[in-house]
């Protein structure tokens, strides 16, 4: 996020399109990314493929597009935790099934949906996620991702330009 910040700090006010490509990343990021994209009123244009934390970037769009040949998919968040003692060898652990852990979970849901709410997209889109684990990916059709208002029209193949703000987020190690 602050890299995107820096960004458009140096646009002076232009509104640039915004087009992404993504494998995902981490879902506080891309919520922090989507806010930043909706308080500066730009567009978000789908090029290639956009899932796992992406969409939730493409949510923060005024104008909300995908691409011919566009994928975008969802799924479960996977939730680690650092620091503990039987942590992996990248410091990180799966969180066990719990019943801390399936607080977080309603708490994550109900902070997914305020968010999907306060960008004007549905927030069965958070249903969609639950279709498939962590592990798996439900890519959505066009129509689907225009009946939850993810996308809001079709776009024309975005071709490369100083007039376009390209943004991708490094995805989880």
């Amino acid at each position: 996020p602050a890299q995107f910040r820096d960004v458009l700090s140096r646009l002076n006010g232009h509104k640039l399109p915004v087009v992404i490509s993504s494998p995902g990343g981490r879902l506080s990021a891309a919520l922090s990314i989507g806010r930043m994209i909706r308080k500066h009123g730009l567009d978000v244009t789908v090029q290639g493929t956009c899932t796992s934390a992406c969409p939730f970037v493409l949510a923060g769009g005024v104008e909300r597009h995908a691409a011919p040949g566009a994928v975008v998919g969802v799924h479960q968040a996977l939730m680690i935790r650092s620091g503990s003692a039987e942590a992996n060898a990248d410091g990180k652990q799966l969180l066990a099934n719990s019943k801390a852990t399936a607080r977080q979970f309603r708490l994550m849901r109900s902070k997914l949906r305020s968010y999907l709410g306060e960008m004007g997209v549905s927030p069965e889109l958070a249903s969609e996620m639950e279709k498939a684990s962590p592990f798996e990916m439900n890519v959505l059709s066009l129509q689907r991702l225009q009946e939850l208002k993810l996308v809001t029209a079709e776009a024309a193949e975005v071709k490369p330009s100083s007039d376009i703000l390209t943004s991708s987020m490094e995805p989880l190690p």
